[in-house]
């Protein structure tokens, strides 16, 4: 199952707080749920992904943590990077 939500009221997705991008995870987020996905570049979702997956129990990535992942990798950088959720300790 998938389930799919957006921001309401955004006229510049720059001027977001995290609390929302969390407040938005907390929203799709379904027991059955195997993840949680936050897209959009300019959300700022990186200061709340470690506490997401405290509170839910799952991953939680964005387009951003996943962006950074690739970058890091394709650079030869494996070393872990701790609280910014699971993908970025992951070598």
């Amino acid at each position: 199952m998938v389930k799919s939500d957006n921001l309401k009221g955004v006229t510049n997705i720059y001027d977001e707080t995290a609390e929302r991008a969390y407040r938005l995870a907390r929203l799709v987020d379904r027991p059955e749920a195997e993840a949680v996905f936050l897209s959009g570049t300019g959300m700022p979702t990186l200061p709340v992904l470690e506490a997401l997956e405290q509170d839910l129990g799952k991953p939680v990535l964005s387009s951003a943590s996943a962006m950074m992942w690739h970058a890091l990798r394709s650079c030869g950088v494996r070393q872990p990077i701790s609280g910014y959720g699971r993908l970025l300790t992951l070598d």
